[in-house]
This record gives structure tokens, sequence and C-alpha cells, in this order.
């Protein structure tokens, strides 16, 4: 059984091409992996063979000039294919992010306002991106992303550089949806 897609008439309509089903479903790019994955057999596997830019229009709204080149940085150097510099790079913007209402603020309370405004001060969403932003900085200071000291951890598989690429990204992409034009810079 194949799954469905909407057509040019936004009509469902069957395809077998796992592309067309994700940009052809609504909303865009979302689809029931589990109930598609159990449909193929029990030895099959999904692999993502088409991926979207990362960065682009999501930039826009980030008034930081900083923070902003940071992150064009970013995403030329992941599109050259050099995610190790690029995960570099996401670092020193992630860093950045952090002092985003410097100096005004400290870097902890620079922190906590952004998660305060990510959060809407809802305490599962602050325990939540507090949690992120604690997790990323620890990856930060034990592997070899930004520090090169003997006792960091080595990044010895380039899909580890992925992993650390997007989940630092997608946290960096979410908190400049919520930042004001009143940063210290």
């Amino acid at each position: 059984m194949s799954p469905n897609r909407y057509d040019d008439k936004k009509q469902y309509v069957e395809t077998s091409d796992l592309q067309d089903f994700i940009l052809g479903t609504s909303p865009y790019c979302v689809m029931d992996a589990i109930e598609f994955f159990q449909r193929c057999r029990s030895d099959a596997k999904i692999t993502n063979t088409y991926d979207l830019p990362m960065i682009g229009a999501a930039l826009d709204p980030i008034e930081e000039a900083g923070l902003k080149e940071l992150l064009q940085e970013t995403a030329k150097y992941y599109d050259d294919g050099n995610v190790k510099i690029a995960v570099e790079k996401l670092w020193d913007a992630f860093e950045r992010l952090k002092t985003y209402y410097s100096p005004a603020l400290d870097k902890k309370q620079s922190v906590s306002k952004i998660i305060a405004d990510m959060s809407d001060s809802k305490a599962p969403y602050v325990n939540l991106f507090e949690k992120e932003f604690n997790e990323l900085t620890a990856i930060g200071n034990s592997f070899r992303i930004r520090h090169h000291e003997t006792t960091k951890t080595n990044i010895e598989d380039n899909r580890h550089y992925e992993y650390f690429y997007k989940r630092c990204l997608s946290l960096i992409l979410t908190a400049s949806q919520y930042l004001s034009g009143q940063a210290g810079f």
C-alpha cells in the first residue's frame, strides 16, 4: 500500500515516491513516519535524500549583525561539505546568542531572558529550553568543537558532527524567532 499525498487540486492521490509524499503532504513536510514505516518490510530503512537549506530565510529576523554573520558563515561551510568547521562556527554563534542582551544583561541573565521569551515563562518550556541551553553548552565544552585541549573528546565520525550541527542550529533558529530588537550590541 502506498502513502497518500495531495495533488495540484488538493485531492489525495497515491504515491510510491517518499520525497513526493513528504513534499506533497499538508501541512508541508509532515508525515506519519510510524504508519508509513509500518507498511514497509521489517528490514526497510528510511534515509533522508532531500535536504532543505537549513538556514536561508530563517536569518531574516535576526537584527544583530555579528550573530547573523556567524550563521551565514556556518551555512556556507555546511553547504560546502565542511561540517567540522560549520559546527565550530555554529558554536561560536551559539555563544554569541547567549550574550544577545549584553551589556545590559550579563551572559546568564541574557540566556534567562531568551528562555523566558521562548517559553512565555511557562514552566515546562522554561525547563525544556534551560536544559537544552545547558546541554549544548556542555557539549561545546566537552567535545573538540571550540576547545582543543587533550582532555576534550575527539569527534571522529562525521555523523556526530551532523547531529551536533542540526541540534544546535535548531535551538538557535528557534530562539532567534523570539529575539527583540533591543540587543545590547
